[in-house]
């Protein structure tokens, strides 16, 4: 069945910048609240995501289309229901919707079950949001966080996959996050959630050198594929690196590092679908999108998971093996 006409591909060669949003004064299985990366950044320049046929040149002088998804995929899973997200789901007033819908509806379920399909994994399902409006939901892969030996508990130790609504720039916004807690330095126990030795912020520092596979993934998605590498935790401290501003997996580590200890802070790569792009797109077609995205960052996950077991795509779209 041919692709709907809206949606898009990330593939090597499609996509834009973003931000988002990040869970904060959420109280489960143990964890402390925490910050919220909205408030730490504000309205900048930032380059408008090209539509999704158009055609553009890269930061290379290539030019590039963007792919269509194939929204049917989410027909292809044993359902008893198929799925059936809808685009007013998404309220830039107040939030992605979550209450009143029956699971076949809801974003947090269809994902999973895509993401299940496609790594032969469990996911963890995590939010910031109460109520029938969340404003920011991830997944996470349960193996990776099951294989900490200190931080299994914690949710915030573990890689994820997120989306989450900017009302201020008005776009959907999908990639990865990797969280840093505050750093405990007496002997005494620490009072919250405090940077363990097991979290994956560890592997992500370690690796966040030149010539490392990580390195060349970031290099990748900032560069070539219009991806934004964010740190931060407030307006003073924040750093953006893509296209052009790339600098170099080194200066990502500095910015990373100048977060205060007693501090949260946070890495992501993101990208964007605006307003008006989404209001062109069918329900499926948002998921895909979102799927697509996911696919592009999952090379990087893997580089900076305790278990690294998420399936990578090949460039014609196969899975691959299991890192």
């Amino acid at each position: 069945m041919p692709a709907k006409r809206g949606a898009r591909v990330f593939g090597r060669g499609a996509v834009g910048n973003m931000k988002c949003p990040h869970p904060a004064n959420d109280r489960r299985r143990g964890n402390a609240k925490r910050p919220h990366p909205a408030n730490g950044r504000r309205r900048g320049k930032m380059k408008r995501p090209h539509p999704a046929n158009d055609r553009r040149k890269t930061a290379k002088g290539s030019t590039m289309s963007a792919r269509r998804a194939k929204p049917t995929a989410t027909h292809d899973l044993p359902l008893p229901v198929r799925p059936a997200f809808r685009r007013s789901f998404l309220d830039f007033e107040r939030g992605i919707r979550m209450g009143g819908l029956a699971p076949n509806e809801r974003i947090t379920q269809i994902i999973k079950m895509l993401l299940k399909d496609r790594h032969a994994q469990d996911f963890v399902i995590d939010k910031w949001g109460r109520g029938r409006y969340w404003q920011w939901i991830c997944w996470l892969p349960r193996a990776n966080r099951d294989a900490k030996p200190r931080s299994s508990g914690y949710n915030f130790s573990c890689a994820k996959f997120f989306v989450a609504l900017d009302r201020d720039r008005r776009e959907l916004q999908a990639g990865l996050q990797i969280e840093r807690a505050t750093v405990h330095r007496g002997r005494g126990p620490a009072r919250e959630v405090t940077l363990r030795d097991d979290w994956d912020y560890h592997r992500l520092m370690a690796n966040l050198r030149s010539g490392t596979p990580l390195a060349r993934e970031l290099r990748r998605l900032a560069v070539d594929e219009g991806f934004t590498v964010y740190v931060g935790n407030t307006p003073a401290r924040r750093a953006t690196f893509r296209g052009r501003g790339w600098r170099g997996p080194a200066a990502v580590r500095r910015a990373l590092e100048a977060v205060p200890d007693d501090d949260w802070g946070w890495f992501q790569v993101y990208y964007p679908t605006p307003e008006k792009e989404l209001d062109r797109m069918t329900g499926d077609e948002i998921v895909a999108t979102v799927l697509a995205v996911f696919d592009e960052v999952t090379p990087a996950m893997n580089h900076v998971m305790t278990e690294p077991c998420l399936r990578t795509r090949s460039p014609r779209g196969r899975n691959g093996e299991t890192p």
